[in-house]
């Protein structure tokens, strides 16, 4: 997934990690997740060149399975993968095993163990849809609180590292980190889960609902601001940290940010990053995303705004771009005539 912005540039997501210690089994009860096999498996193939001593083993285990004694099968599995620990056919058992048994914690484990050893692409390819499925059902959860979110939180981010991008992905964590009060966590994943059709409209939505009610007041019933003419382009004046800023109307851009030579002039706007990596015409460079306490556009308030660094050269007719990420909050119109913008309430 890719962000469109004005002059050719283009914004990946950012991926973090957050450490949690561990904890005991999360409190999702096992029927809120689907199993992963019905019935349970009872003839896998045994891995590759199975060394003669341990073939008895991987027949006990298909025996268990076979039977039906998940919780000794799992046992067994378990003591063949500290003999084999690269064994992606045990690891893949195991992680089967422990999601029907309801051991959510001890199953996304050997879930990620499986990836990490598994070779064949398509094979990897289906285990990361299936574990998807599975960390979206689990954060689907009404009794997901604390630790057990947190580390949800951390499981959701350790696949995203796999996947190209995912908007699904992306609205959950911004779910979670809403539930946690994370405002600024919150804001970056709806903004990257809003430009995937799927999870746009509840991405939309979450970042309404986070500056929602200082927007309302602000706002009132309708806003109209004044633009100037920039070629067929508009350029409008906002304030961030009290600092003016003329920003490019991009309705095509869905994160709004400001460039180099901006930030060389403000350098104290930036007081935490969150790296992220752009694509421009000329290739690949490396980036950041930053939180300002409030920018302000004529008389509405947006506090704890993440805004993106734009390296567009040493442009000096603007200050940045002002994205979908604020435009999107509101019913907008853009009087190419009378070079005004007008804003209005979403409506519901």
């Amino acid at each position: 997934m890719v962000v469109a912005f004005a002059a050719g540039v283009l914004v990946t997501e950012y991926r973090y990690r957050l450490q949690v210690p561990p904890a005991a089994h999360t409190v999702v009860p096992p029927e809120v997740i689907e199993p992963a096999i019905s019935p349970a498996p009872t003839q896998s193939q045994p891995p590759a060149a199975l060394p003669g001593a341990e073939a008895p083993l991987w027949d006990e285990i298909q025996r268990l399975l076979a039977g039906g004694d998940q919780v000794q099968a799992a046992q067994s599995l378990r003591r063949y993968l500290q003999q084999h620990p690269q064994s992606a056919p045990a690891w893949l058992l195991l992680a089967q095993v422990q999601q029907q048994l309801g051991r959510q914690r001890e199953s996304v484990d050997a879930w990620f163990q499986y990836l990490r050893y598994e070779l064949d692409a398509a094979k990897v390819e289906g285990a990361i849809q299936h574990l998807k499925q599975y960390l979206l059902k689990l954060a689907q959860s009404p009794s997901l609180f604390g630790e057990e979110r947190l580390w949800l939180i951390e499981q959701i981010n350790n696949l995203i590292k796999l996947t190209a991008d995912d908007g699904e992905l992306h609205l959950a964590l911004a779910n979670l980190h809403l539930n946690n009060e994370d405002r600024d966590q919150a804001q970056y994943h709806a903004l990257m889960a809003v430009n995937h059709p799927q999870s746009q409209p509840q991405a939309e939505a979450i970042l309404a609902k986070l500056n929602g009610d200082q927007i309302d007041a602000a706002l009132g019933e309708t806003l109209e601001i004044p633009l100037t003419r920039y070629g067929n382009q508009f350029l409008v004046e906002v304030s961030i940290e009290g600092n003016s800023a003329r920003l490019l109307l991009d309705t095509g851009a869905s994160l709004s940010g400001v460039t180099s030579r901006y930030l060389e002039q403000h350098p104290y706007l930036v007081k935490n990053r969150k790296p992220i990596q752009l694509n421009t015409a000329s290739g690949s460079v490396d980036s950041y995303l930053f939180t300002v306490e409030q920018l302000n556009l004529a008389s509405i308030p947006f506090h704890k705004h993440l805004l993106a660094h734009l390296p567009m050269g040493d442009t000096r007719e603007f200050d940045g771009l002002l994205g979908v990420d604020i435009l999107g909050r509101f019913d907008f119109v853009i009087d190419q005539s009378a070079a005004r913008l007008r804003l209005s309430k979403r409506a519901e």
